[in-house]
């Protein structure tokens, strides 16, 4: 039986493999799969958690949110209010054409 293998590592001539070498090749390879796996399920473990923790601090703020509207409904309206004007300010500083002085539209004229 010729190595297919050794080709694969490299080795220009094919060459004997035993039996041996050939379940040593895929003992590394299912050990492998095993880190790869032990590590993906890790990694989807702490997703899960952080998924959870966002999501609960979310609730949270949601709750202590819907508290402050419940008790001071204007005081919200006009927070409210506030941060949207500031919002469109911010957003549509950069798409005005700069501002130009009196004296220069007066001499854009002549």
């Amino acid at each position: 039986m010729f190595d297919l293998i050794g080709a694969w590592l490299g080795s220009s001539e094919p060459r004997l493999v035993t039996a041996h070498r050939t379940a040593a090749l895929v003992g590394a390879a299912t050990e492998a799969e095993g880190a790869v796996q032990n590590t993906f399920g890790q990694i989807k473990d702490a997703a899960r958690d952080a998924v959870d923790t966002a999501s609960s601090a979310a609730g949270s703020a949601y709750g202590a949110g819907a508290e402050i509207v419940a008790e001071r409904p204007g005081s919200a309206l006009l927070l409210a209010g506030l941060i949207g004007f500031a919002l469109g300010v911010v957003l549509t500083k950069g798409s005005q054409p700069p501002r130009r002085s009196r004296w220069q539209r007066i001499h854009d004229f002549e």
